[in-house]
């Protein structure tokens, strides 16, 4: 009943990863530098 529903679920799921993958690289990197203080950004 529920076999279509998690491999688009799981497709969405790794093309909006594949999309916002460099963005959060990005806000990891501003923050490192603006913080340095914060070694474990929870992101």
């Amino acid at each position: 009943m529920t076999a279509p529903f998690f491999p688009r679920i799981l497709g969405a799921v790794a093309f909006l990863n594949q999309e916002t993958e460099p963005l959060t690289m990005n806000l990891q990197h501003h923050f490192l530098i603006a913080m340095p203080a914060l070694q474990d950004p929870i992101f």
